[in-house]
Parts: C-alpha cells; sequence; structure tokens
C-alpha cells in the first residue's frame, strides 16, 4: 500500500488545513486507535512574529476534524518557544480555543529524559526531551514550510525535535520590552538544550536525527498558506502558497514540503539521514488532493548563509 500524501490549496488556511485531512482521514483515524493522549505541537520559535509561527486556525481546523471524528483523547496544545512560550500562546490567541477542552502546556520547562548527542566535535553529550511529547500516545506537528539559518529548511520533524528540548529558566514571568526580554531568555536560562544542539552543521544535522529516533510524529501537517523564504525561520519573508499538506509518514510529509521549495532532499543532512533509516522509497508515495506538487512548488530564496550550512556532510 502506497503512502499518502494530501495536498490542498484553497483561498481558506482553515479549510486548506481540514481538507487535507479528510482526505487521508482513514489513515490517521487507523493510527488513532485506542490513543488517549493527543499532543498538538505548533511551532512559535518566535513570540511575535505571526509569519514565523503557527496560526490559531490552524490548530481549530486540527481540532474541528478530530471532533467531526468523535476523537474523545485528552488533547494537549504543548510547544517550547525560542523565547516566552505563554506570550506566543497569549500573542497568536490560542487561548481563544479554550471551548476545545485543552490543556496548554509549556514544554522548555518540562520533565525532561536525556538521550545522546554531539557536541561540535562529534563528542556526546546529553540532550533532555520533553516527557509530555514522549509519553503522548500520538504526536501531531503542525508546522510552517520555511527557509532555516542552520539547516537550510524546518518542516514537521524539525518542529518537533527542536521544540522538545528543554530550556529552563529561572525567570518564568512575562517580560513586556523585547530586547529586555530575549537578554533575560538568554542570561538566565539554567539548561538551555535548544541552543546546545546548534553546534555547526555536522552536529545540528546529526541531533537531529538522534531526536527523530527516539520522538517522531504521527502526523505532520504543513500550513503553506503562506510559507517563510530567506533568512528564515524568523526574519524571513513571506511566500502566499495557499496550500496545506498533510501525511501520516513524517519523512513523506517533510519531502513534499522540500519539494514545493525546489530544495534537493540530498542537500538537507537530518532529512537525509532520516530517509536512509526509513529506507524510503519514493516509488511507495501517492499524493492525492486538488492540485499536485509540480504545480505548485516555488523557487524559494534561501538563507544568506546558505553555503555554510551545506557543511554538514
Amino acid at each position: 500500500m502506497k503512502t499518502k500524501i494530501a495536498i490542498s490549496k484553497s483561498d481558506s488556511r482553515y479549510q486548506n488545513i481540514l481538507d487535507s485531512l479528510n482526505l487521508i482521514q482513514q489513515e490517521i483515524l487507523e493510527k488513532l486507535k485506542n490513543k488517549k493522549n493527543i499532543v498538538i505541537k505548533p511551532n512559535c520559535v518566535s513570540d511575535e512574529i505571526q509569519l514565523a509561527s503557527t496560526h490559531k486556525d490552524s490548530i481549530k481546523a486540527v481540532l474541528d476534524f478530530l471532533k467531526q471524528n468523535n476523537i474523545d483523547s485528552k488533547i494537549t496544545i504543548a510547544e517550547g518557544s525560542a523565547y516566552s512560550t505563554e506570550k506566543a500562546f497569549e500573542n497568536f490567541r490560542y487561548y481563544e480555543l479554550k471551548d476545545y477542552n485543552l490543556e496548554f502546556k509549556d514544554i522548555n520547562n518540562d520533565e525532561f529524559e536525556e538521550i545522546q548527542g554531539f557536541d561540535k566535535n562529534q563528542h556526546p553529550i546529553k540532550l533532555g526531551l520533553s516527557k509530555t511529547l514522549l509519553d503522548s500516545d500520538f504526536v501531531i506537528s503542525l508546522a510552517i514550510p520555511k527557509t532555516h539559518d542552520s539547516v537550510i529548511a524546518t518542516l514537521g520533524i524539525k518542529n518537533i525535535a527542536v521544540g522538545s528540548l528543554i530550556k529552563k529558566t529561572l525567570f518564568k514571568h512575562r517580560i513586556d520590552n523585547s530586547l529586555l526580554r530575549k537578554i533575560v531568555n538568554r542570561a538566565t536560562a539554567i539548561r538551555n538544550d535548544k541552543g546546545k544542539i546548534h553546534q555547526g552543521p555536522k552536529a545540528i544535522n546529526k541531533n537531529i536525527f538522534e531526536i527523530y529516533k527516539k520522538l517522531k510524529p504521527d502526523l505532520v501537517i504543513l500550513d503553506a498558506f503562506q510559507a517563510m523564504e530567506g533568512n528564515g525561520p524568523i526574519d524571513g519573508t513571506p511566500l502566499d502558497l495557499k496550500l496545506a499538506i498533510a501525511s501520516t509518514s513524517a519523512i513523506a510529509a517533510d519531502l513534499a514540503g522540500l519539494k514545493l521549495m525546489s530544495i534537493k532532499p540530498d542537500d538537507v543532512g537530518y532529512l537525509y539521514y532520516i530517509s536512509k533509516y526509513e529506507n524510503l522509497n519514493q516509488n511507495d508515495l501517492e499524493v492525492i488532493g486538488n492540485t499536485t506538487l509540480e504545480k505548485e512548488k516555488r523557487k524559494f530564496r534561501l538563507h544568506d548563509n546558505i553555503q555554510s550550512q551545506k557543511n554538514w556532510r
């Protein structure tokens, strides 16, 4: 049986997400059988810039899909922002979804389990992964196709991998001044494993691969209604595509995202490792929906430091 990748295009972000999930409804519901604890992991690398972060309407579409299919599992919205997770939830209006009987979790200060990663010299280091994500029955990665300053592209898998890492700080209260918040977040982190994996292209790509082997999404949804090109994952510029992509195969979804961005899969280190690990055969993938990747793909402008990012081999 072929692995399905759903793609939907319309003038509605919400409808694109919902339609893409309906296209692979059977596959999703099969994987959801007897699952009691669902985690939806948005991408809020920024707590202020909506373009860099998952839109509330995207989450609502996922919640409505689950509701329409009578999924009564516990649902948690879990994120560990590069800055303030609480402020991200507030700024992007996630708390307006409280009628869905959700729990919200800042996984930066979560309990954690350690795995082995690598530093810039390929020496072993310990990386702490969120217990909320590790203990979930079903992890949904709700991400945005964006260019990146370290690994060329960030999609569904990286959203889970880096977001799952702890970043414990001394101060958890709100700080309203943007510059002060950045200084405090960096200066008062007592354990910042998100920062620890950023030790050059070789280390970060291997580290994402190691995390994937321990924690991988059960469902990846790429909200490409408005993607990001250029100096992502925060400071890039918008690219309007009006698309959504979804698959119960995380690597299949991410490879579809790369094709959309016109990025060669072998250029992105962590996805190269994962493709080999999963023994993925491109002939086993089937794209379904109201458009095609060939028709919709665009030449994304990559980060200014793209050449140095390719030195992961």
